[in-house]
């Protein structure tokens, strides 16, 4: 369970209330090496925010005090078949997701519903693979994917679809349905003691984009025992989802403060029929080694994507002069889904370990990236060049207790906000966030845990960080 807080004022406030979690995991053995799992996963988030519906008459802004009613639930279960046999390993696995999404938000004034939001998606998966041992040299795995994805809601904007009423207001849900297919061939290729060689190829399928083939080498070569250099080589492909082509969303994730002022921050976004797959060419190299107590890895990577999918966003101040002085009154977050025809995404990567005694680890990970359109020359939006995280890891196996206190720093993310004359202005921004989990092993079948999600009470507006969060919960196998 987490615990989101109210923070704000009785005009505009954060996104709060109880998020509920439930898993159930279970294994049963048919016979020697082959075995059932199957899975229930389940999530409620019943949440209420204070908001400001923002109207405009003529040139002027106003807003009409309201109360935003979430309530949302997701269901996930599976089922997965395993087994070996003398030849190698095979699985098979079925899993279907549904989540619902309602919103309702009514005037506080008199309680009238104001406007309202209703979203179902389904998601219906089958896979499979099959892996044989072939000689002493080689493992050949072979497997495939169908998934078919229904989205059904008031938010997308499909063409035709049917109207829907509550309370008097009218809106128009639109359905979407997306199949996916894959096939994947592999091979796992020991080429001697030191040189271990995997050539990959794939074909995918959508109903909307059509066929698409890709191939990737992987390669790693042991320097000694306790060192390797890894590199990869290949094509990729994204088609885009139904949000991306379709999204037609207003919503209020978040509440900001401008000086004295607690405003709502509004999000439209605007999906795009016409937008194009993803078609990538990716590279990365990176060496890895292991001491006694120390682990540490580094990687370049360096990535160019034609047709890239990006969320190009504008922020703006929505101000009023009634009563005066002017004042604002929400901040207004508008996006539309685009292709950029060729972008380059290359960085470093850097992961580093040290044990520090017999119950604590320090783990660092730094991520350098360079986003660019290649077109333009231009940094991409929507991306932070720094991103460093440091974690204190505490590990007490005798008495059960172990936990994790951590902090992120994100630095110089590049976004657009709204300058003058309604031009876009490139600003960046950073965020620290600290964070910490404690567990408890209880005996083999019970355990539990408490979080603080943000534990410094940290806001930023443009990363919608929106304050601290409680979390707890209880975790039990048969």
């Amino acid at each position: 369970m987490s615990d989101v807080r109210e923070r704000g004022a009785e005009t505009a406030s954060n996104q709060y209330g109880r998020k509920y979690y439930f898993n159930l995991d279970g294994r049963m053995d048919i016979a020697q090496r082959k075995h059932l799992d199957f899975f229930f996963d389940y999530m409620n988030e019943d949440l209420d925010q204070k908001s400001e519906a923002v109207t405009q008459t003529g040139g002027n802004y106003r807003s009409n005090p309201g109360t935003v009613d979430y309530n949302h639930k997701r269901y996930s279960t599976g089922l997965r078949y395993a087994g070996e046999d003398r030849r190698g390993a095979y699985e098979m696995q079925v899993y279907y997701t549904r989540f619902d999404k309602k919103q309702k938000t009514h005037l506080r004034s008199n309680g009238i519903l104001s406007d309202f939001d209703d979203m179902v998606f389904r998601s219906y998966i089958a896979d499979g693979k099959r892996t044989w041992n072939v000689g002493a040299d080689h493992k050949l795995t072979f497997g495939g994917e169908y998934r078919k994805e229904e989205y059904e809601s008031t938010r997308i904007d499909v063409g035709g679809g049917h109207i829907v009423t509550r309370n008097g207001i009218s809106k128009t849900e639109s359905k979407a349905d997306l199949d996916y297919a894959a096939l994947y061939l592999q091979d796992e290729w020991r080429a001697n003691k030191r040189l271990y060689i995997v050539p990959s190829v794939r074909w995918d399928h959508n109903n909307k984009f059509g066929n698409k083939v890709t191939a990737q080498l992987g390669t790693t070569y042991r320097i000694s025992d306790r060192s390797r250099v890894k590199m990869n080589v290949g094509s990729a492909y994204r088609a885009p989802t139904a949000s991306e082509l379709y999204m037609h969303w207003d919503h209020v994730p978040a509440v900001a403060r401008i000086r004295s002022w607690l405003v709502p921050t509004q999000v439209h976004i605007d999906g795009n029929p016409n937008l194009k797959p993803e078609k990538a060419v990716n590279f990365d190299l990176s060496f890895e080694a292991e001491g006694k107590r120390s682990a540490g890895k580094i990687t370049y990577f360096h990535n160019k994507v034609d047709d890239l999918i990006n969320l190009n966003t504008i922020s703006r101040t929505i101000m009023s002069s009634t009563p005066p002085p002017p004042h604002p009154i929400a901040i207004r977050n508008i996006g539309h889904y685009e292709n950029v025809d060729k972008a380059t995404l290359q960085g470093i990567e850097f992961e580093g370990k040290q044990r520090l005694g017999d119950q604590f680890t320090l783990r660092s990970t730094y991520t350098y990236l360079d986003a660019k359109n290649d077109m333009t020359g231009d940094r991409l939006i929507g991306r932070a060049r720094h991103k460093l995280s440091l974690q204190i890891i505490y590990d007490d196996f005798k008495h059960g207790w172990s936990g994790v206190l951590w902090n992120d720093w994100l630095s110089d993310y590049y976004y657009a906000a709204e300058g003058r004359g309604n031009a876009a202005v490139k600003k960046n921004t950073s965020a620290t966030v600290l964070n910490l989990v404690i567990n408890k092993k209880i005996n083999d079948h019970l355990s539990a845990y408490f979080g603080v999600n943000n534990l410094l009470n940290e806001e930023n507006t443009t990363l919608y960080y929106d304050g601290r969060i409680w979390r707890g919960g209880i975790n039990m196998t048969f």
